[in-house]
């Protein structure tokens, strides 16, 4: 997950636990894109604004059609314009920041069912607490 909030990346490691999924730390863009590059992930969550960028620049670089599903969290302050941008740029899903644990897990959930995931893989992206 692209995230600048500790607590986030503690609820969505939490919450992706009980499917033994190893998570991946990016702090920037461009960190995404050096550790992403041939690697295999279920989802990825991406906080609306991060180091360097929004979720729009993320959404932007990710190739499309969309194998990999990608969630927003939404912070309370930007919700309806951020939400709507993200669905029309491809979002997977758009879930409110702070998360909780069960939004994280129906998520992850959605995305295994529908075949669009690996089995087994990284989940969340996120900065450095």
């Amino acid at each position: 997950m692209l995230c600048r909030d500790a607590a986030t990346v503690r609820v969505i490691a939490d919450a992706v636990q009980p499917w033994m999924f190893r998570t991946v730390v990016c702090a920037s863009l461009q960190e995404w894109r050096d550790l992403a590059d041939g690697q295999d992930f279920a989802a990825v969550f991406c906080e609306d604004c991060f180091e360097g960028g929004t979720f729009r620049d993320f959404l932007a670089m990710m190739p499309r059609p969309r194998k990999l599903p990608v969630v927003v969290l939404i912070s309370e302050s930007n919700q309806y314009e951020a939400s709507r941008d993200a669905v029309a740029l491809g979002a997977f899903e758009v879930i409110p920041n702070p998360c909780s644990k069960q939004d994280v897990q129906w998520v992850v959930i959605r995305a295994l069912k529908q075949g669009s995931a690996p089995q087994i893989r990284a989940i969340p992206l996120h900065s450095r607490p």
